[in-house]
């Protein structure tokens, strides 16, 4: 490269360096991406915890008896599953985020500048002086290439990543998570019906001292009491019937939900495999195969 152009090339990459506009744009986008992931995280084990819920609930009709959330148990395995490819993800994308945070500290941001300005330096009075021996012109080169692998390997995999997601996938996860807490919201109007499953057994009233006295007095009375209470344990178990059987539909109306829902979260797995993943990898890849052949480049002396 001809000396005027690798000075503009390295000008710009001291500027770069210096600059935090590109650090700023990569944590925008894991900060999006954990708020996303974060987001489906919460609305999977909101609907995991209420079919777990569903699945105590023994209910009774007549000699019949059962829990109907066992109906759920396929759906409720693929939730815990994809529950935990999004606790992988998350831990992904922290642990770009604590990465992103090395790679801008100030130590390497001055070993850079001071390795670009002396070669800047060098290159601007190449024809008067010389300021680094040429037997060490390659190693400063090299040394250069090392330093901006550190600074930028990171930001530059979270911006492309970011890049690709904005093209093709991010309308889409953002579609399928809605869709996904439409259904969270929907399994917490079932966990709060389980307070209206009732058990009919008899409870006698609070008896005090005064009714005490009152059935050692009158006989009469402590028969009405008994048959007050005997009423009362009749009127549980007619209003037993009503939760017992809005429960069991929507039961079944959240099968439903969760049967249609059961494709929305196949994409959701997807994206986030490719998302927090896959192309954090091989844009990985991509930065360390260039880095490593330019590292292998016998740099001339001049």
């Amino acid at each position: 490269m001809p000396p005027i152009k690798l000075i503009i090339l390295l000008s710009t990459l001291f500027v770069f360096n210096l600059s935090t506009l590109p650090d700023k744009i990569a944590t925008n986008y894991l900060d999006n991406a954990l708020k996303a992931s974060a987001t489906a995280y919460v609305a999977a084990r909101g609907i995991n915890a209420t079919i777990s819920l569903l699945q105590d609930i023994d209910l009774s009709i007549g000699f019949v008896s059962g829990s109907p959330g066992e109906l759920l148990d396929p759906v409720n395995d693929l939730i815990e599953r994809f529950s935990n490819i999004l606790l992988i993800s998350t831990t992904s994308l922290g642990i770009q985020k604590i990465m992103l945070g090395i790679s801008g500290w100030l130590v390497i941001k001055i070993f850079i500048t001071l390795l670009l300005s002396l070669l800047i330096s060098h290159l601007l009075l190449i024809n008067k002086t010389t300021l680094i021996s040429q037997q060490y012109l390659p190693l400063i080169y090299k040394g250069i290439i090392f330093s901006l692998v550190l600074r930028f390997a990171i930001p530059i995999m979270a911006i492309s990543s970011g890049l690709i997601e904005n093209l093709f996938i991010e309308e889409q996860i953002s579609s399928n998570i809605t869709q996904l807490q439409k259904t969270n919201e929907s399994t917490a109007r079932i966990s709060k019906l389980k307070g209206d499953i009732i058990n009919v057994e008899p409870e006698p009233p609070a008896v005090t001292s005064s009714n005490q006295n009152a059935f050692k007095q009158d006989v009469y009375q402590q028969l009405k009491m008994n048959a007050d209470i005997m009423l009362n344990a009749l009127s549980r178990a007619a209003t037993q019937i009503n939760p017992t059987k809005k429960i069991i539909a929507e039961i079944k109306i959240l099968e439903q939900q969760l049967s249609e829902s059961i494709s929305t979260i196949t994409q959701l797995i997807s994206l986030f495999i490719v998302q927090s993943i896959a192309l954090p990898l091989l844009f990985f890849y991509l930065i360390l195969f260039t880095a490593k052949n330019i590292y292998r480049y016998e740099f001339t002396t001049h």
